[in-house]
């Protein structure tokens, strides 16, 4: 119990510090964001795109985690099975599709510049098809 005490301290203590970034990353492109959501887009902008996107999913996920292990450490009990969902659920929206989203953003920037067209294609559907692979294979574990 005392190691994940430590470890949820620790975890809170560089909260503060992450979401000061990603805030300060926000604030400096998040003008630009805004201007580069237009039809044609040149690498710099794909990439201002998925910074910002990337770090503000950083932010939302970062402050639920916040509120979590806050309430876990005051309270001495372990996450509820319905924060535990929620957490699982905001994962998926500002973890995972923000973290696809900018990662599509900043391999489109670079294939701009290479003339790779067809890298995000390639990334989308092989690890797409392994995603649907691996939960087959986990229920067909499952007890």
């Amino acid at each position: 119990m005392i190691f994940n005490e430590t470890v949820s301290l620790i975890s809170l203590s560089l909260i503060i510090p992450a979401v000061a970034f990603a805030l300060t990353v926000i604030a400096i492109w998040g003008n630009d964001f805004f201007k580069r959501l237009k039809d044609d887009k040149n690498p710099m902008e794909w990439l201002i795109i998925g910074i910002v996107i990337a770090f503000f999913g950083s932010v939302v996920d970062n402050l639920y985690w916040a509120f979590v292990l806050s309430y876990v450490y005051l309270s001495g009990h372990e996450i509820s099975p319905d924060l535990e969902l929620l957490g699982v659920s905001l994962n998926m929206l500002f973890r995972q599709i923000c973290g696809i989203v900018a990662g599509y953003c900043h391999i489109r920037s670079y294939t701009q510049l290479k003339g790779n067209n067809t890298l995000n294609k390639k990334i989308w559907f092989s690890s797409s098809i392994i995603g649907v692979i691996y939960v087959m294979i986990l229920s067909v574990f499952k007890r």
